[in-house]
């Protein structure tokens, strides 16, 4: 790694939300693409497997919905095929999620100056049932805000962007992990959610390189949130064998990746 790679510590908090980490979460994926390749292509092929079989039972009920001669019973097949899509959706992130936190764990660890392997993309299994269940929480929140005009859903994914990586840097448990992040962001509401919206629609930009340049933007929806977790906070994000100091007693440890 050379100097000056990446940011250094220690550093004041910035306490903003610094859309520049944008390009810099871009750039950090660029150069260590082969292990967040690794944790977006299992994200995606567990998303895969999922949808292919939720949806199976889902196809009469689709190709109904799609029926022109019935406005009426099209519109109301649709609105029924979204609410019983939900579940699947919810599960699909849900079983994907501890790839998702993986590439929060490599982006703090690169922040701390520690180097990447392929193995990383996998740590995430580590705190498979709190991973899970923040996952699933923010999926239900985000998928089902999404349903009523969308923007409920990226302000729901603004606020609770920082779920990963206070489970990482703090030990948090899932339900603090939420609560802390909404908190610390609630001050920020419409920048954390317009954020949001740029770095979801970034994100979804590598499905029109033949779906494959999605291996490469997927992380930014990790990465950036990261990234601009850092500029929020005293401590030295990412130094995952450090201890966190912050005073108090709900002072934690920084998440060793051999800790269970």
């Amino acid at each position: 790694m050379q100097p000056g790679q990446y940011s250094n510590y220690p550093r004041a908090p910035i306490q903003e939300i610094n859309f520049g980490t944008i390009k810099e979460g871009w750039d950090l994926i660029l150069k260590n693409w082969q292990p967040f390749a690794t944790a977006s292509l299992m994200a995606l092929l567990v998303g895969l497997v999922v949808y292919g079989v939720g949806f199976i039972p889902l196809f009469p009920m689709i190709m109904a919905s799609a029926n022109p001669d019935n406005q009426t019973a099209s519109t109301m097949g649709q609105l029924t095929l979204q609410f019983m899509m939900l579940p699947v959706i919810i599960l699909a992130i849900a079983l994907a999620s501890p790839f998702y936190a993986s590439m929060t764990h490599m982006t703090l660890k690169l922040l701390s100056g520690q180097s990447l392997e392929t193995n990383d993309a996998f740590v995430g299994f580590q705190r498979l049932g709190q991973i899970m269940v923040a996952g699933v929480i923010m999926a239900i929140g985000v998928s089902v805000g999404s349903q009523c005009c969308y923007l409920p859903g990226f302000f729901i994914g603004g606020m609770t962007m920082f779920t990963y990586p206070l489970m990482f840097t703090r030990n948090y448990g899932p339900m603090d992990a939420l609560k802390e992040s909404w908190n610390i962001l609630i001050k920020h509401v419409w920048m954390a959610m317009l954020f949001y919206l740029v770095i979801s629609l970034l994100a979804g930009l590598g499905v029109c390189a033949c779906f494959i340049g999605v291996l490469v933007t997927m992380p930014l929806l990790y990465v950036c949130p990261a990234l601009v977790f850092r500029d929020f906070n005293v401590q030295p994000v990412g130094m995952v064998d450090a201890p966190v100091t912050t005073p108090g007693p709900e002072s934690g440890t920084m998440l060793d990746p051999e800790a269970p």
